[in-house]
């Protein structure tokens, strides 16, 4: 699963507010790789930045300030994250024929996949 989908789902699984310290809690990655996706969904207006509430201030270092964002959009959100299928193609049927298989826990051989994908070879 890439960066973006990982991200996004945090995010969809958040109902109400969020901010980036809770995304990086639970998808583990790096708070600038949330941050930047935070960033684009901003930009494609997916998600909007609330306000920016101030945290305990370290001494020796300056303040940190964690931003808290909500969804506006979320059918585009979960749209944006979704796997994209090719159209029909033979690669995409023999694929789907593979995953089948796999799921229901049969096998299959290289005939199989050409006689159900539809291929010429």
């Amino acid at each position: 699963m890439n960066k973006l989908r990982t991200i996004g789902t945090a995010i969809l699984e958040r109902h109400g507010f969020f901010s980036i310290n809770q995304i990086v809690e639970a998808t583990k990655l790096s708070r600038q790789k949330c941050s930047d996706v935070i960033v684009l969904f901003c930009q494609e207006d997916m998600i909007k930045q609330i306000k920016k509430g101030r945290k305990e201030h370290v001494p020796g270092r300056p303040p940190i300030y964690a931003m808290i964002y909500r969804v506006i959009d979320r059918e585009r959100l979960a749209t944006r994250i979704a796997p994209r299928r090719c159209k029909n193609t033979v690669q995409d049927k023999a694929w789907f024929i593979i995953w089948t298989k796999f799921k229901n826990n049969g096998s299959f051989n290289l005939r199989d996949l050409v006689v159900l994908a539809g291929a010429k070879k």
